[in-house]
């Protein structure tokens, strides 16, 4: 299998994605009233980091609750917010933070890891110091891939590997027209892996689709310091490296070379 660490200069990469989830003090957000002031501050630290990007978006949660009382009951939603978003001019890069965690996305064309990894570094410094005294509790990242090939795609194992066995008996008249598979595995390292397979869409007449979305992640004894959690997620991403390796063919590596 070629080095896990390859670069790929027509990526499939329609999605990349850092999310790191955390718990925050209990007497932080203990109120809709605090947690408003608490994302006031999240969207203070991280607009002057980001200046280039639009305005910044409440993420809101709604919660509904049942009021029972005599004969009459009645339906109460409340809407909190809980989190800002930010997006980048160009809408190629989203960043959520939450009450609960941090999300840094970037969408195609994707660039290189160190670029990417080196963006989400600084937009996490700058929501941590909001919350000091915060527990890391999952540390992930998921890459969204979506394979085109030409058809027709009668031979799906020319560009993956990872299909299902269909018994001899049970035969068809044509190409399989249709798929969705999911592994969940661990793996080293204290990692788990998420992966997602399907047949998609594809946008154009010519070719054929296919998406692999990996999820590696760990959630268990999760690094608290921040050498420790960025040393890890370089780790997460070697796995995911090596996923996408063993999912793929030679004829794929051609595709995108």
């Amino acid at each position: 299998m070629p080095d896990a660490g390859q670069h790929y200069e027509g990526a499939p990469i329609t999605e990349a994605v850092i999310d790191i989830k955390a718990i925050i003090p209990d007497e932080v957000g203990a109120s809709p009233q605090e947690s408003m002031g608490v994302v006031r501050l999240i969207k203070s630290g991280l607009s002057l980091l980001l200046p280039s990007y639009k305005a910044p978006e409440d993420i809101t949660r709604h919660v509904s609750q049942l009021k029972v009382g005599g004969q009459n009951s009645a339906t109460a939603t409340a809407s909190n917010v809980v989190g800002a978003m930010f997006q980048s001019e160009d809408k190629r890069q989203i960043l959520q933070a939450r009450l609960d965690g941090f999300t840094f996305s970037r969408l195609a064309p994707y660039t290189t890891w160190e670029d990417f990894s080196t963006q989400a570094r600084a937009a996490w410094g700058a929501y941590r110091q909001t919350f000091p005294a915060m527990r890391v509790t999952r540390l992930a990242v998921r890459y969204i891939n979506r394979i085109e090939f030409p058809t027709p795609a009668d031979d799906l194992a020319k560009y993956v590997t990872l299909l299902p066995t269909i018994p001899d008996n049970l035969t068809s008249t044509g190409a399989l027209s249709g798929l969705f598979m999911q592994l969940k595995m661990p793996m080293r390292d204290g990692a788990n892996l998420i992966l997602n397979e399907a047949i998609v869409e594809s946008n154009s007449p010519d070719t054929a689709a296919i998406l692999l979305d990996t999820d590696i992640y760990r959630d268990t004894d999760v690094p608290q310091d921040e050498a420790g959690i960025w040393e890890y997620f370089s780790t997460l991403r070697d796995l995911k490296n090596e996923v996408f390796e063993a999912c793929i063919t030679p004829t794929t590596r051609e595709l995108i070379k």
